[in-house]
């Protein structure tokens, strides 16, 4: 039977060179044919296939039951239904935070990539052939899906056209790093622990934006989404806290927090701040995230209702908030410490 799929992909950025444990490349030599060569291909679960090119192309076959959609159903070659390009977005999103991680722990905190943050514009469509291997399909020339804000200069689109199919320039191809395929390897894995994929997906990806905002310097958008993962975040806790609390009522079968009691705990009547006190006086989280969470929180409250710039220092410590907190949902521990604003890091 056919399996009916998407596939659709992105460029590593920074630039790379993907490499496998002992080889060690001619830059010299390095052909087209090379740049496009698959020299790492996975199959993760849930019928999602990866392969990547040398030249650091993420190509993704996403199955129809994952997406949601019927891929029969898409009738413009370079545009994607919203529904199918939020799920591909967080997927590629919350991949690249991963990446940024498993490369930080590889390299003993040394090394931290700039951030890269995917948009619709940022993504590539491969044809679907029945017939055919990922492997094959993504070793040819995809075409880039259309961005609806802007049109696309003649000199970029030029440009991304000859990188997709591999032909570099030599400045190129001499100032990208090699990232092993044991580090992208480790990243996949990740993106499925602990179960509820496209709700990680979608907290990593957030992440992910968070990082990348405060490279450019907006602070208070990156304060925003970072908070938006914490709080969502101690509403699990929270409700996990509750239902761990319930106990039986005698011999009843009834429990001490039924439907109804489960349906007002969980009601915004219970704000986060009050969720994270609860939660650190009954040892749940640990005192000093709790504090951290309180400063996070104020900062958020000052600039939604009066428009107080948030700073590096404050938006720093939301990032690394929502960072714990999800380190305690996945079951391992982000280790990246996000990225900074350099020419604020240097005055």
């Amino acid at each position: 039977m056919e399996t009916k799929r998407l596939i659709l992909g992105i460029h590593l950025d920074p630039s790379v060179w993907i490499c496998n444990e002992g080889e060690h490349l001619d830059l010299t030599l390095i052909s087209p044919e090379e740049c496009t060569k698959i020299v790492f291909s996975k199959t993760l679960p849930q019928g999602t296939e990866v392969c990547i090119q040398r030249q650091g192309f993420v190509v993704v076959a996403f199955p129809e039951n994952l997406l949601g959609i019927k891929t029969s159903e898409i009738r413009t070659a370079n545009l994607l239904p919203i529904q199918a390009a939020q799920i591909a977005l967080s997927f590629f999103n919350a991949f690249l935070f991963l990446v940024y991680n498993q490369t930080y722990k590889f390299y003993g905190g040394k090394y931290q990539s700039i951030k890269q943050a995917v948009d619709i514009a940022g993504i590539w469509r491969w044809n679907h052939d029945s017939g055919t291997g990922l492997a094959t399909i993504a070793a040819k020339q995809p075409m880039p899906v259309m961005r609806q804000d802007k049109f696309l200069q003649i000199e970029a689109g030029s440009y991304l056209l000859r990188q997709s199919i591999g032909q570099l320039t030599e400045s190129d191809k001499v100032l990208r790093r090699e990232l092993p395929s044991a580090v992208v390897s480790q990243a996949l894995d990740l993106l499925f622990v602990n179960g509820h994929a496209p709700v990680n997906w979608q907290l990593l990806a957030l992440l992910n934006k968070a990082a990348y905002s405060i490279q450019r310097a907006d602070f208070a958008e990156a304060h925003i989404l970072s908070w938006s993962v914490a709080e969502n975040l101690i509403a699990m806790e929270w409700k996990n806290y509750i239902l761990g609390s319930s106990e039986p009522v005698g011999t009843s079968g009834k429990k001490t927090v039924n439907s109804v009691r489960l349906k007002k705990l969980v009601s915004p009547d219970y704000d986060a701040s009050q969720r994270a006190e609860i939660l650190e006086l009954a040892k749940v989280i640990p005192h000093e995230l709790y504090e951290r969470s309180v400063s996070a929180r104020k900062t958020r409250n000052h600039w939604l209702h009066d428009l107080k710039p948030v700073n590096q220092k404050d938006c720093i410590n939301c990032y690394l908030v929502a960072r714990d907190l999800l380190s305690r949902k996945l079951g391992f521990n982000i280790e990246h410490p996000g990225a900074f604003y350099i020419q604020d890091e240097m005055m």
